[in-house]
């Protein structure tokens, strides 16, 4: 499949004409200055991490399938696409058409720009590691209120082959790993990593909402090791402090 990729900038995303204040749309035939943006664009190349898959077992992909998607611009859809999650080099690759022979390009990243898969929704986001280094990188949003973010973050490592040196043993081909981590995070501020424990979560809350959340956790015996109750919580949370 021939291959090139193509940086999405702002510039693609959000054309202005001047003179008449018009928002040409994403590629849009016909109009100069997209067509223009979009192939000086096209020449722009990101770097992959140089890696042989072939004797690694597994996928570098969330899905090596490219799926039905959108390309979101500050909240707004802008472009429907094909795409993939390369969870291993954090990039989203995408094609304009399903043909097997389309191209393939790289959506740019920018806290601006997210990609929709269905129902779910990847942003590029700064973050907190648990041991306080700054980051940023590609995240599932799980759940937005007024008060509260929730985000999960997927990605691919490797892990190295493993021989086996005598009969009780067992050998391990190198084969990618998939991992998950979670961050909790407000408005306007930096997202941290959380670990899925009760305690963990409950410190990741305003000093003020400790007390409520350990009650409604053992009111409603919840069980924070699953996302679907730690998004349980944050919802209620929000709606307490949204109540009059």
């Amino acid at each position: 499949m021939k291959k090139s990729f193509l940086i999405i900038g702002i510039g693609l995303l959000y054309f202005t004409s001047f003179s008449q204040g018009t928002r040409p749309a994403f590629g849009q035939a016909g109009d100069p200055q997209a067509q223009k943006a979009w192939e000086e664009l096209r020449r722009k190349v990101y770097s992959k991490k140089e890696i042989s898959v072939s004797n690694i077992k597994g996928s570098p992909f969330e899905n090596d399938n490219f799926v039905p998607a959108v390309i979101v611009y500050e909240g707004k859809a802008e472009k429907e696409i094909f795409a993939r999650f390369d969870a291993y080099n954090d990039e989203v690759e995408f094609k304009q058409f399903e043909n097997e022979n389309a191209e393939v390009y790289a959506l740019h990243k920018s806290s601006k720009i997210s990609c929709r898969f269905g129902a779910q929704e990847l942003f590029y986001l700064p973050y907190k590691t648990d041991g306080g280094q700054s980051r940023i990188g590609y995240m599932y949003l799980q759940f937005k209120g007024n008060h509260y973010w929730f985000y999960a973050r997927k990605k691919k490592i490797i892990m190295e082959k493993k021989k086996a040196y005598n009969s009780l043993q067992r050998s391990f081909p190198a084969r990618f790993s998939e991992v998950e981590e979670f961050f909790i995070g407000k408005p306007n501020e930096t997202l941290r990593s959380v670990s899925l424990r009760k305690k963990k979560i409950i410190e990741a809350l305003d000093e003020a909402d400790h007390q409520k959340a350990k009650d409604f956790v053992k009111e409603q015996k919840l069980n924070l090791k699953e996302p679907s109750q730690v998004i349980a919580l944050l919802k209620y949370l929000d709606s307490y402090q949204d109540s009059p």
